[in-house]
């Protein structure tokens, strides 16, 4: 599922950020069509959990916007949404400028260049023009014009291609999860929802290459990524 930003400022685009995430995918009683089953792996671990991280104490100063900010770099980083990393790193960014200092957790740079590298990969023009607004604001972003005018060409490619895409259709793709864990469900990188233990879903995604990737919520385990050209309803089993 694409998030549309198209006429919203940075601000609407910050309110928007915070905002709760929901899964897309529907209850599927039945599973037909053609399939796939993958095992888990162990997960490589990720960046370190930053929801406990006092950035308002770490920075000083009148920074009390920062409350909060821990929990919400760790939710777009769950959920791989560059827009919230991105949104993130104006407030971060904004904390710099006005102490003349830098977290020892993370920094703009580095959290803009995360949210970058993930639009890229998810091929998401949307995305890519929220990373461009951030690294060309004066007052919030990074002012970077250059980069930001390359992101702004990279996404009007992604888009003409996503058109095309939309033209060859949609499918339906069925998630098995025969674990006991619970798994949060990725397609082209991008979050699609999350799944309970021994629970169906299934959620509809573009006809054409798909790269699957499940990940256990509360369980250093993974599946995928895993390769498939889809043309019709596929359904992927996750086994223990």
């Amino acid at each position: 599922m694409q998030r549309q930003f198209r006429g919203y400022g940075l601000l609407s685009l910050l309110i928007l950020a915070v905002g709760l995430f929901l899964s897309p995918m529907a209850r599927a009683e039945d599973a037909a069509g053609p399939g796939q089953a993958s095992k888990p792996e162990k997960a490589d671990a990720g960046p370190a959990a930053l929801k406990d991280v006092n950035f308002t104490a770490e920075f000083g100063g009148k920074t009390y916007y920062l409350d909060g900010l821990g929990q919400m770099i760790d939710r777009g980083r769950r959920y791989n949404d560059p827009t919230t990393l991105a949104m993130a790193t104006l407030l971060l960014r904004r904390a710099e400028v006005e102490t003349g200092k830098k977290s020892t957790q993370v920094t703009s740079d580095t959290l803009i260049a995360e949210a970058e590298n993930l639009a890229l990969s998810q091929q998401d023009p949307h995305a890519l023009k929220a990373v461009a607004d951030v690294l060309r604001d004066r007052y919030f972003g990074l002012e970077q014009a250059d980069r930001a005018a390359n992101l702004d060409k990279k996404a009007a490619v992604f888009l003409a291609q996503q058109q095309g895409s939309e033209r060859a259709g949609w499918c339906s793709l069925v998630i098995k999860n025969k674990t006991k864990y619970t798994i949060d469900i990725y397609v082209n990188d991008g979050y699609v929802g999350t799944i309970d233990p021994y629970d169906t879903r299934k959620t509809s995604i573009r006809r054409g290459s798909a790269k699957l990737k499940a990940q256990g919520v509360y369980d250093a385990f993974r599946w995928g990524p895993s390769f498939y050209d889809l043309s019709d309803q596929f359904t992927w089993t996750l086994n223990d």
